[in-house]
């Protein structure tokens, strides 16, 4: 069992190149872009948990954004990589990759539809968000969990 921050840590310590980029591969991302956001989603975990506010802060602690699959480069956000929504959509990329179940892309979605009108474009989302392919399935899912914020 480990922390995020430890995770982080542990990743960028692991002394060979090979064995970072096996464990990124099996995300289906590069191991710079997985070492960075593993950094960068420990810095958002902590402010989460001393309850700082996170939905329109601009990141010191920025992810890397991926390069490749390249499907999937149009989706983030590069004018506002300091903003939560990149950070949204990698999580949502990753659950879909570890446990493609989940009905988290779902609640978060329907979570964010719920936001006064201003938020998401503070949060970093583009106008046209809903459009990119991994969010337009959200809206089809039948999941009726609720929502907990």
């Amino acid at each position: 069992m480990l922390s995020l921050g430890q995770l982080s840590q542990w990743l960028d310590n692991l002394k060979r190149r090979p064995d970072r980029q096996a464990i990124a591969q099996a995300l289906g991302f590069d191991e710079v872009v997985i070492c960075a956001f593993a950094h960068h989603l420990a810095t958002v975990r902590n402010l989460c948990a001393h309850h700082s506010r996170v939905w329109n802060r601009k990141f010191t602690i920025r992810m890397k954004l991926p390069r490749h699959p390249n499907h999937v480069t149009p989706w983030f956000n590069a004018q506002e990589d300091h903003k939560v929504y990149n950070t949204l959509l990698m999580l949502t990329l990753l659950l879909e990759r570890v446990c493609p179940d989940s009905s988290w892309k779902s609640r978060l979605v329907r979570l964010i539809a719920q936001m006064p009108a201003g938020t998401t474009e503070a949060m970093g989302f583009s106008v046209d968000w809903r459009d990119f392919p991994v969010w337009a399935t959200a809206h089809k899912d039948t999941d009726d969990d609720p929502i907990h914020v």
